[in-house]
């Protein structure tokens, strides 16, 4: 039953021409948005696809699946690819979509592109993956943040310590 309906919706054909439009959203920006969600591709983008193009639900599905791919690859070679990479680990829902990964493989190449289980780390842990790494660096008085990202002056160790009460000191 999965298999028919993964068919069903990959049946679909994306709208053209969109990607320019969305990209030039990011153009003269000096660095990566932090996030990106509903406040630029929540509802009223949705509403606008479906007016504009009228595609069907499949026709849907594809273009946003397009786009998704479309904004993950370019801000990996905008921002990350001047540097030589070798992986890219695709964690969340994403990594359980074969054809965004499918996307990202072909517009990566020949960058490896894999999911979080390349690691042993199931790609739905990725936020208590992150926070475990951000504890540990803690710990260990190492920086967690990318300043260039951030925008912070400089590196910082993240976090603080709050030691609970002494057991029988209550």
């Amino acid at each position: 039953m999965v298999d028919a309906w993964q068919r069903e919706l990959r049946s679909g054909r994306a709208a053209r021409g969109l990607g320019n439009r969305r990209r030039g959203a990011d153009r003269g920006v000096a660095r990566p948005r932090l996030l990106t969600g509903r406040e630029v591709f929540g509802a009223p983008f949705v509403r606008e696809l479906v007016e504009r193009h009228l595609p069907q639900p499949n026709d849907l599905v594809a273009t946003l699946t397009e786009l998704t791919v479309r904004a993950i690859s370019g801000a990996i070679r905008r921002w990350v690819a001047p540097r030589r990479i070798d992986e890219v680990l695709v964690t969340g829902g994403g990594a359980r979509n074969p054809t965004i990964m499918a996307g990202l493989r072909s517009a990566l190449a020949p960058t490896r592109v894999d999911t979080g289980e390349a690691l042993g780390i199931d790609p739905d842990a990725k936020e208590a993956v992150a926070f475990a790494a951000l504890a540990w660096a803690h710990v260990h008085r190492i920086p967690g943040n990318v300043p260039e990202a951030t925008g912070a002056e400089g590196p910082r160790v993240l976090g603080s310590f709050t030691p609970g009460a002494e057991r029988g000191a209550e």
